[in-house]
């Protein structure tokens, strides 16, 4: 196995530097895009719950028993 040993692009030789400069951020340095994860997973969750009621809801609440299917069946 490589072993990588991570420098800061502040203290590579000017050569290696292919890349801009870091600007300044707000956010914690390995936050970035978890607000909108955080946002994604909260619609999830509501939507699987608004799912199950409505499943709930759709669904017949009585399940007819044996006497029931035989009338049923006799007509």
């Amino acid at each position: 196995m490589l072993r990588v040993h991570y420098r800061p692009p502040e203290s590579l030789p000017p050569h290696q530097r292919d890349f801009p400069p870091r600007q300044a951020s707000k956010e914690l340095p390995g936050a970035e895009g978890s607000n909108g994860l955080a946002l994604m997973v909260a619609w999830y969750l509501v939507a699987l719950i608004v799912g199950i009621v409505l499943l709930g809801h759709l669904t017949a609440t009585t399940i007819p028993n044996a006497a029931t299917a035989k009338t049923i069946v006799g007509r």
